[in-house]
């Protein structure tokens, strides 16, 4: 078990190595995890005409990288998986961090869940109107449907 200082120390020296790296961060690794909603969503912006940027850095002191960033508009969107939300369908905190930093920074973000990323039509309509403020679509985890055993 490592101590706390260790631990820190640690912490920090990787994010120190991300910074000074970025290119070599794992999620501008080529092999990463390809998101299908994601990849659908940027196919439909293309057929679409609208210019964006993928999977860019946007802040200077803090290493992240957005989903779709179309500067335009000055506009972020992200396709978000599960693992961002509470069950109560808000950002985690971590993602909430991230949403209000790069938002600090002058973007709008459009927060996504990943099986909205299919509805094309609502895309479009929110990227069209240019929304004035950032937005967090929350989204309900459905309960799991109880099945009788037979």
């Amino acid at each position: 078990m490592f101590s706390k200082e260790a631990i820190k120390k640690i912490s920090d020296g990787r994010k120190k190595w991300l910074k000074d790296n970025p290119g070599k961060h794992p999620w501008r690794k080529k092999d990463k995890f390809v998101s299908a909603p994601c990849e659908y969503l940027k196919e439909k912006l293309t057929e679409n005409n609208i210019s964006f940027e993928e999977e860019v850095i946007v802040s200077n002191d803090k290493n992240y990288s957005v989903d779709i960033l179309i500067s335009s508009k000055n506009l972020i969107i992200e396709v978000n998986g599960n693992q961002h939300y509470e069950k109560n369908g808000s950002l985690k905190p971590y993602y909430k961090e991230r949403h209000e930093h790069i938002t600090s920074l002058g973007w709008k973000v459009i927060e996504l869940h990943y099986t909205m990323a299919y509805n094309i039509e609502m895309c479009l309509d929110l990227i069209k109107r240019e929304p004035e403020y950032s937005i967090v679509l929350p989204f309900k985890k459905r309960e799991p449907v109880k099945r009788n055993k037979y």
